[in-house]
């Protein structure tokens, strides 16, 4: 797990997308990723993701627990027709 600067209770919630953003940036590709529009992300293989990823970023490896964390800072599911045009996962308004 990597260790991230102590914060205050009221930035706690702040630490998500850091947290995030530093897994995109350093995991494997084949497993998640940005997308080209640099908007959105998808995650290419769960299992892996699951068990190998997530556990060095946060202190739960479920991937419910991080879809929770994702709604609240507002991202959506794409829908699928969006899928098909090539841009699929999560994506922030």
């Amino acid at each position: 797990m990597i260790n991230y600067p102590a914060l205050s209770p009221n930035h706690s919630r702040q630490q998500f997308p850091r947290k995030l953003y530093d897994l995109l940036e350093n995991a494997n590709p084949a497993v998640v990723a940005w997308l080209v529009d640099g908007m959105s992300f998808y995650v290419q293989d769960e299992a892996q993701f699951v068990s190998t990823v997530l556990p060095i970023y946060f202190a739960h490896s479920k991937m419910s627990s991080f879809q929770r964390q994702l709604n609240i800072y507002g991202f959506k599911r794409l829908v699928p027709r969006v899928r098909e045009r090539g841009a699929r996962g999560p994506r922030h308004p």
